[in-house]
């Protein structure tokens, strides 16, 4: 790698750190914040697919603050391949105890169209 010194300076893994978001939509408070302390600053690339698409605002599973969009992102943006891998290891859906047939069914109709791109 060519280094020749570390630096040991803490620096803050990306979105981690700094200004709360900026978000491009308009959400409820409990979605905001949810989004804003998984994703940091990054919280507002989640929402971008929600621009043209407002359905992805909707919530995975109703008693959760876990939206659509964040299906997307993970697929897009973090290699998620199958709903299970979004609703275990993605969102706080499963650890919620929110990972129902609904939620499956919800998240498998999300990925099929993202898989095909």
């Amino acid at each position: 790698l060519g280094l020749r010194r570390l630096d040991r300076r803490p620096f803050p893994l990306p979105g981690a750190a700094g200004r709360a978001a900026a978000l491009p939509v308009e959400l409820d408070p409990e979605v905001g914040a949810h989004l804003r302390h998984l994703y940091g600053t990054r919280a507002g690339m989640v929402l971008e697919s929600a621009a043209d698409d407002p359905s992805l605002l909707e919530r995975i599973h109703s008693d959760g603050p876990d939206i659509a969009a964040q299906a997307l992102f993970a697929v897009r943006h973090e290699w998620a391949t199958t709903a299970e891998d979004v609703l275990r290891r993605r969102t706080t859906v499963a650890l919620r105890g929110l990972a129902d047939a609904g939620a499956v069914e919800r998240v498998e109709a999300l990925l099929a169209p993202a898989a095909q791109a």
